[in-house]
Order: C-alpha cells, then structure tokens, then sequence
C-alpha cells in the first residue's frame, strides 16, 4: 500500500511521518528504561555480593578467634531465650557444637557455676530492662569438665515484637586471671614476710613473738589456723600446742600428734620434727 503524505495514516489521526517520529521517541525511552533497569539491576547484584562477602568475613573472624566466642541471643515475649548465632569458635572454648546449642540455649547457660548462675541472671535482667551493656566475668565448666574463667560482654537492644536481642561475646580469661591469683599470692606471701620481720624486730618475749607470728600469718597471709608447738623429748614424744590464732573450733585441744615413728608420728607435723624437712598436705579428708 502506498501512501502519500497528505493521506492519513489508518491506525490514527495524524500522518505517517509523525507515527513514525513517536515509534522512534517511544523506542528511545524504552532503550534508556532497559539501560537503567541493567544498571540498576547490576549495582544491586553488586551491594548483594558485596554484603555476602561481608558476612562471610564476619563469619570467618568470629570462627577463628582462639579465645572468644561471638553470639547473638533473642529473649522471646514470653521469656524464653535462643541463640540465633554462635560461633564455631565455641567448640574450642567451651567445648559445644554451634548447632547444638542453636538447638538447646541451656547447653550455654548450664556450662555457668553453680554458684554464679544467680550473678549472672541478676546482671541480664538489669540489662534486659535498662537496655544496658550486659558485662560478667564468671566461671564456666566446659563439655569436658574443666573449670575456666569467662569475660561475657552484650549489647541489648528491641528487636521488635516484644523481643530483646544481644549482640556479644564471650572471651576466655582464664590466663588472666591465673596471672592475677600468682601477683595476689606473691604480693601476700611479700607482705607476711614484712609483718613478720617486725614482729621479729618489736617481741619483747617468746610467748609474745609466737602469738604475734600467728595472728600475722593469719591476717596477712590469708590462712584459717596458724599454731606452734613444742616437741618433747619425753617417752611419747609429744607436740604440745603453745601459741595458735584463727578458727580452730577445739582442734588443738583434741589434737594428739607426736613425732615418733608411730602411726600419730607420721603425719606432716611429726615428720617435719623428725627429719627437719618441711612438709605440705593438700588433703585433710
């Protein structure tokens, strides 16, 4: 069909140049909407490889941290918690599987003393309810029983729908804390010495230098009981107690130690006499 350019195009009003001149414009900003759309498209599968990335960076460094574990732990409305995340770096610290204990929270929870699990419930509650920094540092029993010192530390914050969430970790102290114990000990057994050396130095007589040597030894050296005894060079050969200080609920007076060769000679006491050795028991029971 040919058409001249005073007809009409059939489809419309308007000439056929200028359906042909909207054609063209209409395929223009098509090609620009599909260039924009692939721009955009490319740019947000770049921000989502990117973001991957970043987790698995974060991953990466939470696993591999020697001594710490990072977590993630959600108090649900109606009390109960989950950890939503748990490093795998808590199989080296606390001896656990990530995925167990993203099935069971209390295997955490339970690894925490005895006798601290009360601190600890107090300090998350306050957290819980101020939305403040959650920081303890408790003793923790491990899968394989052994007993560590453990620095756990949390930000909360509302998760929505009547939900807390803690972003934290757990660092294993332990080497600290042992350092800190030998520098505490050192610095008493330092002190001791110090108070004794005066007492040594201000006694004006025996019974005053053993009783003022065993209130020291106490107070100072962090000890129960301290006491002196006199062997006698009689039959029996006996340990008579002569100075004591501290808790000993009528231990003296029923002790019968002696330190000859004889089942009451061979304990710590007649031995140290006998062989002018010291002597140390750890166990009493």
């Amino acid at each position: 069909v040919v058409l001249s350019g005073a007809e009409r195009f059939p489809l419309g009003d308007g000439t056929l140049a200028e359906h042909l001149f909207l054609v063209q414009v209409f395929l223009v900003i098509m090609g620009i909407t599909g260039l924009l759309l692939a721009s955009a498209l490319d740019e947000g599968r770049a921000a989502t490889e990117e973001a991957r990335q970043y987790a698995d960076r974060l991953k990466v460094l939470g696993d591999n941290l020697p001594n710490g574990v990072i977590y993630q732990l959600v108090e649900e409305p109606d009390g109960s918690r989950r950890f939503v995340h748990v490093s795998a770096s808590v199989a080296r610290v606390n001896g656990l599987v990530a995925d167990d204990v993203l099935r069971d929270a209390s295997l955490m929870y339970n690894q925490i003393h005895e006798d601290d699990r009360a601190r600890v419930a107090a300090a998350e509650e306050v957290s819980r309810r101020d939305l403040s920094v959650f920081s303890v540092e408790t003793r923790v029993r491990r899968a394989d029983g052994e007993e560590r010192w453990a620095l756990i530390s949390s930000t909360p914050r509302r998760a929505g729908d009547g939900r807390t969430m803690w972003d934290g970790i757990q660092i294993d102290t332990t080497a600290r804390r042992l350092a800190e114990d030998r520098l505490r000990r050192a610095n008493r057994a330092l002190r001791t010495i110090s108070a004794c050396n005066q007492v040594l130095v201000r006694a004006t007589s025996e019974h005053e230098l053993l009783h003022e040597i065993c209130r020291v030894i106490v107070a100072e050296g962090g000890f129960r009981l301290a006491w002196v005894g006199y062997a006698e060079n009689g039959e029996e050969k006996r340990v008579i107690p002569v100075a004591h200080e501290g808790y000993e609920a009528g231990y003296l007076e029923s002790l019968d130690i002696r330190w000859n060769d004889s089942p009451r000679g061979r304990g710590p006491t007649g031995t140290t006499i006998r062989t002018g050795e010291p002597s140390i028991c750890h166990d009493f029971l």
